[in-house]
């Protein structure tokens, strides 16, 4: 039997079936608010602020921009994980469909990665190259174990989902109408790439209705 990859193209030309019935808890109205942004130490940075369990040095907009980041970069070293693991051989036979989508999947979070850089550096906050979130080991790990292409599958829609749902989060917690539009756009791509992983998996690839926020990470990841 052919594998479900063998029918994937790209996240550009996927096409699945119509929608089901979504959950109202689902819908984007429904957004958790921001923390309180931590308290600022003498030098300007943030410092160590009580229910964070670390510092930042953002606040407002720019915390939700750097966690952005942070969730693009991993998801950049998810996916070339994978493709190393697979060139390795430590992944059976992968199909050259599920390689070509793990790279244009890897250059598009870099894109996005480079855009809220962007956003941070011309807010004279440091870009952020790595992933200074507090599940980083245990999503290495899960890479890890894997032992074929379904196996990464697995884990990665966990995090194209939550990169998705912090987008619309995003949408209705920043004031600046420019990262809004930043969000928003990106936004339906995550939910592609999530799509695709879905259905290599065997599962309905767009299960709900509404973009939901259940599933978006919270601010208190970051480490930095």
């Amino acid at each position: 039997m052919r594998s479900r990859l063998d029918h994937v193209r790209s996240a550009h030309h996927f096409r699945g079936p119509g929608p089901v019935a979504g959950r109202a808890e689902n819908h984007p109205g429904h957004c958790p608010q921001l923390p309180t942004p931590p308290a600022r130490d003498g030098g300007g940075r943030c410092g160590p602020a009580a229910g964070r369990g670390g510092g930042c040095a953002c606040a407002g907009d720019l915390l939700v921009v750097a966690l952005a980041v942070a969730l693009e970069n991993q998801a950049v070293g998810a996916y070339d994980a994978a493709l190393k693991a697979a060139a390795a051989g430590k992944l059976g036979a992968v199909p050259p469909t599920f390689t070509t989508f793990a790279q244009t999947a890897m250059a598009q979070h870099k894109d996005h990665a480079g855009a809220w850089n962007a956003v941070l550096a011309s807010s004279g906050k440091p870009t952020i190259t790595d992933v200074p979130l507090s599940n980083q080991d245990a999503v290495t790990k899960a890479l890890g174990q894997v032992k074929h292409v379904p196996g990464v599958a697995k884990p990665a829609p966990q995090l194209e989902d939550q990169a998705a749902q912090t987008y619309v989060f995003a949408t209705f917690n920043v004031k600046s109408a420019g990262r809004i539009n930043t969000a928003a756009t990106i936004a339906p791509v995550e939910a592609m790439h999530a799509a695709i992983l879905h259905y290599v998996l065997g599962q309905y690839p767009v299960p709900d209705t509404f973009i939901g926020t259940d599933k978006a990470a919270s601010p208190t990841l970051l480490t930095v």
